[in-house]
């Protein structure tokens, strides 16, 4: 109601097994009064949904290129008072009213900037940027033991001009959904392994990491400057995610 958002929905996932807690979504239904509701609402949106990810997708690319030693996260970098033209568009900040200059790396994530953002991708290029996609699962299904999941597959080369590589960067042209985000983030709070999320206790194997497909992404030293970033987005002055601070 605060937010006058049309749908709503909530994973919960224990970033070390990838037991999911709970999902939820809303608006929900009843199922003894199922036919009062459309069958739209019937889905579970958090597996079935795909959507744009927006900026969350720029904390992956800022990982990566920091992981590759492409970037610090004090590198500078020039965002363009606001714009950046590639070829015959022009891409814009999503404030008009953000008109940066040169900001480190941090300061781009913390300030959500969609021109520092395409500039990350445009560092990494287009095979980092395609493996980065790879690497934290939101090219393939999770595989959790749930009916109806949904991916995107791979783009094909011809998809990856200069306009298109921009605008990943800041999480526009690939669609996944909320429980492939969840899984891609696990790493920031576990110390750099991506697992499978899992929605039953006897899927669930006794200390065996080999059985819970447990794979590295991350170093601990990219996790250790990424949890700083992220961080200074919620807890920095000018942070884009103040309104997600933990009293």
């Amino acid at each position: 109601l605060e937010t006058q958002a049309k749908s709503v929905m909530a994973v919960v996932m224990d970033p070390f097994t990838g037991e999911v807690f709970a999902m939820g979504q809303y608006p929900s239904f009843d199922p003894n009064r199922a036919k009062e509701y459309p069958p739209s609402l019937f889905s579970n949106q958090s597996i079935s949904h795909l959507f744009e990810q927006g900026s969350t997708m720029k904390v992956l690319l800022a990982a990566e290129a920091v992981q590759t030693g492409l970037l610090k996260n004090d590198s500078l970098i020039h965002c363009g008072n606001g714009t950046l033209r590639i070829g015959n568009r022009t891409i814009g900040e999503a404030e008009s009213d953000h008109k940066y200059g040169t900001l480190t790396l941090e300061k781009v994530i913390e300030y959500s900037s969609n021109i520092g953002a395409a500039k990350i991708a445009q560092v990494l290029g287009s095979d980092r940027v395609r493996s980065v996609l790879d690497k934290f699962g939101l090219t393939s299904k999770t595989n959790i033991f749930l009916p109806g999941e949904a991916a995107s597959s791979p783009k094909s080369e011809q998809f990856w001009k200069p306009l298109f590589l921009a605008t990943v960067g800041f999480g526009q042209g690939v669609s996944v959904t909320p429980l492939q985000m969840v899984s891609a983030y696990a790493p920031f709070a576990n110390g750099g392994y991506i697992v499978r999320p899992r929605i039953l206790m006897r899927e669930m194997p006794s200390q065996n990491a080999e059985r819970l497909e447990v794979r590295r992404v991350l170093s601990p030293q990219t996790v250790e400057v990424m949890r700083d970033i992220l961080v200074a987005v919620t807890q920095g002055k000018n942070g884009t995610g103040i309104k997600a601070q933990i009293p």
